[in-house]
């Protein structure tokens, strides 16, 4: 981020990741698989101190790795298109950055998960003002490509902004807590692995918790066995009464 501190979710308590540990078998993390948020900077030259900002900015709000990379300016002109040819197999989901007067300050692909910011039309002579600017339409295309969603409330970018006027006076710098679940579910269908902490229960049901370790993940894992076979016998039950 460039000038706004992480939003972070309460922490459990000692007590409370202990009861977890034993009726759940305590937290793991999602492995990585190589695939993440590519950052691509297409302005040509120029400070990227506010890029890496918002990358580390958006790694410690979201748990998400953000890649962070030069990028030809686009031909002509046409940022979305440049930034929808830099989407691949490493990088579903492309947040690009340009610089083109005359083009809109941001563009939005959602089905593509692809959204750029132009910084053209940001610029003032107000270097403060400026930054915050892009701080805002970096997290407002990081929402709108990964799954948030306009929000008539206070405390979030993702409010309706239809000048970079109303946009100064957003009195919100980044993403709402409330709107993370709508992008995790979006990175979760995109396969892009995230770096929270997720209760072992709920990566068996997921299907990609790591083997058992102690007592309370062996117990997790009996239980998670005993549900899938009850399922089982249901469904078995419900097509033969078909039949």
């Amino acid at each position: 981020m460039l000038v706004c501190a992480v939003v972070a979710l309460p922490e459990r308590t000692p007590e409370q990741r202990r009861a977890d540990m034993e009726k759940f078998g305590g937290y793991v993390v999602r492995p990585g698989n190589g695939k993440s948020v590519l950052l691509a900077d297409m302005r040509g030259g120029g400070d990227d101190a506010a890029l890496q900002r918002f990358a580390r900015g958006g790694q410690g709000a979201l748990h998400l790795t953000i890649d962070l990379k030069k990028a030809a300016p686009p031909v002509g002109g046409d940022i979305g298109e440049a930034a929808r040819r830099l989407k691949d197999a490493t990088h579903p989901a492309v947040i690009a950055v340009a610089d083109v007067p005359g083009r809109p300050a941001l563009g939005v692909f959602p089905e593509e998960a692809v959204a750029f910011v132009n910084v053209a039309p940001l610029k003032t002579d107000d270097e403060t003002r400026y930054r915050a600017r892009v701080n805002k339409e970096l997290w407002r295309a990081a929402g709108f490509a990964l799954g948030a969603y306009v929000l008539p409330r206070k405390g979030c970018v993702m409010e309706s902004v239809t000048s970079v006027e109303q946009l100064d006076k957003l009195p919100a710098q980044m993403l709402s807590p409330m709107r993370f679940a709508n992008i995790y579910r979006t990175v979760e269908a995109l396969d892009i692995p995230d770096g929270r902490e997720v209760l072992y229960a709920k990566a068996l049901r997921e299907g990609w918790a790591p083997a058992p370790t102690n007592d309370a993940q062996r117990a997790a894992v009996k239980k998670w066995e005993e549900v899938k076979a009850k399922r089982a016998e249901k469904e078995a039950a419900k097509k033969a009464s078909v039949k």
